[in-house]
């Protein structure tokens, strides 16, 4: 697996990555998949854009590789990594992307691989002090 490209246009980040491979849990064969994770940064404490490390989402990944899990599963295993990365780094409690999508391609000739799968998040939330 390797990230092709990685551009910034109109306030949104867009990474895209190629080879991704897991097994079906079903049939036991490897499943492979190239995806895009695109989305708009969320604010670290500081009023910064809280970027989403590419090395970091990489090395994430590479320890997914391999493993059984549903291909459906993939694209809401890599957005909840995101979230975790931007809000870990200490950025604070919006640091977490406004929003992002990722698209998942699967195919392969010859296997029965010739689908896409498309998932999308708007966080919205609200923060706020409790009094006691």
């Amino acid at each position: 697996m390797k990230l092709v490209a990685e551009e910034l246009v109109n306030g949104r980040i867009r990474l895209k990555f190629e080879g991704f491979s897991s097994i079906c849990p079903f049939t036991g064969r490897e499943d492979r998949t190239d995806f895009e994770l695109s989305y708009t940064p969320g604010q670290s404490f500081h009023g910064s854009s809280a970027v989403i490390d590419p090395k970091r989402l990489h090395e994430r990944l590479a320890s997914l590789e391999s493993r059984k899990m549903v291909m459906e599963v993939v694209p809401m295993e890599i957005l909840k990594s995101c979230i975790e990365d931007c809000v870990s780094q200490h950025k604070g409690r919006r640091a977490a992307p406004e929003e992002a999508e990722i698209s998942s391609l699967s195919f392969e000739p010859g296997k029965g691989k010739d689908w896409a799968i498309r998932a999308s998040l708007k966080f919205q939330r609200e923060v706020h002090r409790i009094e006691c």
